[in-house]
């Protein structure tokens, strides 16, 4: 944080924490971008101290090639058994956490993941009219989206009952 024109190193402990949202990326000609959302049931207040006891061990800065659009190999979008090339992608996969307080308790007693939301978002290059076939049809598909290919190593989502609602 920038205090009186010099950047200082802040730190906040945050306790009882729960993902609420988690949103990734893939946008052509950049990196894989993940955004996650967070709830936490208490957090201190900012300090230029830790406040953790003993000598902690902070990790490393990354050092490795990060993720990217050209790493998901050629035609990583599989739909209903059809690959296909792709622009853009994007999954936000989304608890609904509700924050549960009770009248006589200033701060959050619990955190409570609801049901899950997957949303989908992804810009298919045109190959044939599967696609818009199944969103009139609203039939269920299988999905599987290669995240990074790299010396024959592969990383992909998988989804069942994949359901388009638009195209």
């Amino acid at each position: 944080q920038n205090s009186a024109g010099t950047l200082v190193e802040q730190y906040q402990i945050a306790r009882g924490c729960k993902i609420s949202s988690v949103t990734l990326t893939v946008t052509n000609g950049q990196l894989v971008n993940i955004e996650s959302q967070w709830l936490a049931a208490s957090a201190t207040d900012w300090s230029t101290s830790h406040g953790l006891s003993g000598t902690p061990s902070f990790a490393n800065a990354l050092t490795a090639t990060p993720w990217a659009a050209t790493t998901t190999g050629g035609s990583p979008l599989t739909f209903g058994g059809n690959s296909y090339d792709v622009r853009n992608f994007s999954v936000t996969i989304n608890h609904n956490t509700d924050r549960t307080r009770v009248l006589d308790e200033f701060g959050t007693v619990r955190l409570q993941p609801q049901i899950r939301d997957i949303s989908i978002e992804v810009d298919i290059v045109y190959k044939n009219n599967v696609i818009s076939q199944d969103v009139r049809t609203l039939t269920p598909r299988s999905m599987i989206m290669n995240m990074h290919v790299e010396s024959g190593e592969i990383m992909d989502l998988e989804f069942s009952n994949v359901y388009l609602e638009s195209y």
